[in-house]
């Protein structure tokens, strides 16, 4: 189960578990700050190890992007792949609304997938290296540079 004071994903981002009793949870959003009070079931999991998000980093530029022949279908992949609550899947989404919107391509629902995705990610690499939200982009550039 979860401790106090774990690192936590569930549907609104990062939290701290404050406490446990029974089913209930006590959340502390890792943004808001906002105390929560939530069932064990709305949490996905806890957050990642440090060694997997450098791995994901080192492998960045080989991650695939995801692609549809279709507006809807393109959209019904970002919501698939947000569901999933993986590390994995959010960078999958950044990078390609990254590399549509650089293609001028991108739809207008493109940008609130990469946001949210941004979210969750910079949410817990921030955690992971006990560094400001602010500077996890310029720690995920860093690291692109360093190993491609």
């Amino acid at each position: 189960m979860y401790d106090q004071n774990d690192y936590i994903v569930y549907q609104d981002g990062i939290a701290r578990v404050i406490e446990v009793e029974n089913n209930q949870v006590i959340i502390e959003d890792y943004i808001s700050q906002e105390i929560k009070n939530i069932n064990h079931h709305h949490i996905i999991r806890k957050i990642c190890s440090l060694e997997t998000i450098k791995d994901i980093l080192e492998r960045i530029e080989f991650i695939r992007t995801v692609y549809a022949p279709q507006k809807k279908v393109l959209e019904e992949l970002y919501q698939e792949a947000m569901m999933k609550y993986d590390e994995l899947e959010w960078v999958k989404v950044i990078k390609s609304v990254y590399v549509r919107e650089k293609m001028k391509k991108a739809y207008s629902f493109e940008r609130a997938y990469r946001i949210q995705a941004e979210h969750f990610l910079n949410s817990e690499i921030s955690i992971l290296l006990q560094i400001p939200e602010e500077e996890v982009n310029q720690y995920i550039i860093n690291s692109i540079h360093e190993n491609g």
